[in-house]
């Protein structure tokens, strides 16, 4: 009997130690992996479903606003997060604009869902956007009124969020929610956090000299040790179009530039302009800056990032698959079994009406106005989706644009069309760094 249960103790002994053998090689598997795979998704805006009764009040604020899908922020967040625990990569990183306008509920909501993320063995990055944090534009929509709802503070942000980034932190600066996370031997996330200097409620951020020297600091380590540093910002690092520059780029963000191409950094990833761009600094081998398209907002896609043993980095965009969500979810909503079809006409709608009653102070024909705003709407949808170098040429000898140049250029949009139409053609969706 005694040899017996001796025998049964070391077989117990045995399983456990082959069973957390299993789950350790699965929690850091991809680091047996000899390709790296990040994620990058930016400017969720996410909503929570207690916060609104989709009543008439609610509709009107959304279709005034600048496209984002609020009223399925939710089901977009589910969806991204599904399609990231099915491709299993490396690390999956957020940069920013998590919430609509920093609502706690929505925080507190967002970080359960993202929490299953982490679980599946992923490690989830987050730093805060300028809608994240102290906003004063939280509020709940019911009974045809909006009323005011609790904030955060950057404690709070650091609380909520503390298990996706904060906690597995290689350094962490004392005076911001900035931390660079170590991927593995070879891949350090630095995630820069522009808000806090700012105060959380400018659009554009700034870094504090204390800060920059962090993060030099960081970046001298990181040389040290042989490894790779991808920086992560909110707001942009590089100016993407002349009409976004003064506000949605990083103040005196050359600062940072410098710094970061000093240490050889080649990329940051960024979002806040909700539009899908890419911009080279100046200098020959300079560092990218990938701005990625809000996945609230027409294309509704993130980014992919692979990056081969050699250190090539490829990036590539990806749509988000709503249709698959909805038949998986048995979702009967029409809007999210055609979720492209749909996206599309919401955001050209709301962005037609803008055009359309700017255009009421000029002398033009409704024949003109129309064929004007059809034309400016279709370039802008192009745009925020990296792809009007596929139709550039022909937008520029228009006949829509021709009426714009001669009949309303003194106007806002003429300006913006301008900027967007004199960019050399590229495809902003995918990018290749040597």
């Amino acid at each position: 009997m005694k040899h017996k249960n001796i025998i049964l103790i070391l077989i117990s002994v045995l399983l456990i130690f082959i069973l957390s053998s299993c789950n350790y090689r699965n929690n850091n598997m991809q680091n047996d992996s000899k390709e790296t795979k990040l994620f990058i998704a930016t400017d969720l805006h996410y909503y929570s479903k207690d916060l609104f009764d989709n009543g008439n009040f609610f509709n009107k604020f959304i279709e005034n606003g600048d496209g984002k899908l609020i009223q399925y922020s939710s089901d977009i967040t589910d969806a991204l997060i599904n399609e990231v625990i099915s491709a299993n990569p490396t690390a999956f990183i957020i940069s920013g604009d998590l919430t609509l306008n920093g609502e706690k509920i929505s925080h507190k909501e967002l970080s359960k869902k993202l929490y299953k993320v982490k679980r599946k063995g992923i490690p989830v990055l987050v730093i805060p956007g300028n809608h994240d944090i102290y906003s004063r534009n939280t509020y709940r929509f019911a009974d045809e009124q909006a009323y005011k709802t609790a904030n955060i503070s950057p404690e709070n942000f650091r609380e909520i969020y503390y298990n996706l980034g904060f906690s597995d932190a290689l350094y962490k600066d004392e005076s911001t929610l900035s931390y660079i996370y170590k991927v593995n031997e070879n891949l350090w996330i630095l995630m820069i956090d522009a808000n806090q200097n700012s105060g959380y409620t400018s659009e554009k951020g700034s870094l504090s000299e204390n800060t920059l020297t962090w993060i030099e600091e960081c970046l001298i380590k990181a040389k040290e040790k042989g490894a790779t540093v991808i920086s992560v910002t909110h707001q942009n690092l590089l100016p993407h179009n002349i009409i976004f520059s003064k506000s949605f780029t990083i103040k005196d963000g050359s600062k940072l530039v410098d710094l970061l191409e000093k240490y050889e950094v080649k990329l940051n990833l960024s979002g806040h302009m909700h539009v899908q761009h890419i911009a080279k600094s100046k200098n020959e081998n300079g560092i990218y800056d990938i701005a990625n398209n809000s996945i609230a907002v027409n294309p509704n896609q993130y980014g992919v990032i692979n990056i081969s043993e050699n250190n090539e980095i490829n990036y590539k965009t990806h749509g988000i698959d709503m249709a698959t969500y909805a038949a998986n979810n048995n979702i009967n909503d029409d809007n999210l079994k055609d979720f492209k079809k749909y996206s599309e006409q919401f955001f050209y709608n709301t962005n037609y009406l803008k055009i359309y009653d700017s255009l009421a102070d000029f002398s033009l024909s409704e024949t003109e106005r129309k064929k004007m705003a059809i034309f400016a709407s279709k370039v802008n949808k192009s745009y925020f989706s990296g792809t009007e170098y596929k139709t550039l040429e022909q937008d520029k000898n228009s006949e829509e644009y021709k009426l714009w140049r001669t009949k309303a250029d003194s106007s806002f949009f003429y300006d913006y069309l301008y900027t967007v139409l004199k960019e050399e053609p590229m495809d902003h969706n995918t990018l290749t760094i040597k």
